[in-house]
């Protein structure tokens, strides 16, 4: 699929990708709501619980926020290759007055780590991501828990970790099917970079603490109904996202808030207020 001319900031990441491949020092990013390019070590298995949430409104339209608690659960087949299954479950979703509580759809994703470089002090990699959503959230509630539909999903990110700096950029598309009601959600292409500072240099076994700040680009085509196009869909969004990543040992939390500073959507639509995230995650 074509990647519409307008969606310019996609563009201008795929040439940063290239040029951080091309640029002869080293990373690892940590990102809250990007990829991340490491892979699991292998017969590693990791837990995480990503708790986020996001509120939305418009005029005419009613506001809408929604809470989710995502649990994470991820394995190393080796050490380059990590699978991963997401299990959200929709603590709150409210429109208006009405309100759905229940597990959402699930996606697997598979993680191929294909290049590494390792310096002093410092380490490259670059990965691709494949993975798939299911549709096991209920549709025949109001507000809906799923979309009804497979979602596939594709990704490349590639991240320079050194003992000072830390910066990332991925590209991901997300091609949806038809789902519940014949809609067919559009299809999404997002891109993300990333860069962190680590303010004080620690031994190895020291907390890392670093402070983050993303760029998050999220463009979406019209959806359809039955073949024809609906108006009030589709468009693209631009967050700077401030946050930090705390690691210590086997543990690591990170989180961070979205905050819009540029959305351009078709008809009347909800607009973003804000999106945050809190993670926590454990290797065994």
């Amino acid at each position: 699929m074509i990647i519409p001319p307008r969606y310019w900031l996609l563009k201008l990441i795929i040439i940063g990708i290239v040029g951080i491949c091309l640029y002869p020092t080293s990373t690892q990013a940590l990102p809250v709501f990007g990829l991340r390019p490491p892979t699991l070590y292998k017969g590693g298995i990791g837990i995480e619980l990503d708790f986020k949430g996001d509120q939305s409104s418009a005029s005419g339209l009613s506001d809408k926020n929604q809470y989710f608690l995502i649990t994470g659960l991820f394995y190393g087949i080796t050490t380059d290759l990590t699978l991963r299954a997401n299990i959200p479950v929709v603590l709150e979703r409210r429109v208006g007055s009405k309100s759905s509580t229940g597990v959402g759809d699930v996606v697997l994703l598979s993680k191929y780590r294909f290049w590494r470089h390792d310096a002093i002090g410092a380490q490259d990699a670059l990965t691709a991501l494949v993975g798939v959503k299911l549709p096991t959230g209920k549709t025949s509630v109001t507000p809906s828990l799923g979309s009804g539909a497979f979602d596939f999903i594709m990704g490349l990110v590639i991240g320079r970790d050194s003992r000072r700096w830390t910066l990332s950029a991925d590209i991901q598309s997300v091609l949806k099917t038809e789902g519940s009601n014949n809609i067919r959600v559009g299809h999404q292409f997002l891109a993300n970079t990333a860069f962190g500072i680590r303010p004080w240099l620690g031994e190895y076994t020291d907390p890392d603490f670093i402070i983050m700040t993303e760029l998050n680009w999220r463009g979406q085509l019209r959806s359809t109904q039955s073949g024809a196009s609906l108006a009030n869909s589709g468009g693209h969004r631009l967050f700077v996202a401030p946050g930090f990543t705390l690691i210590y040992r086997n543990w690591g939390l990170r989180g961070g808030v979205q905050i819009p500073i540029y959305q351009e959507l078709n008809g009347n639509q909800r607009s973003d207020d804000y999106r945050f995230s809190l993670v926590a995650e454990l290797h065994l």
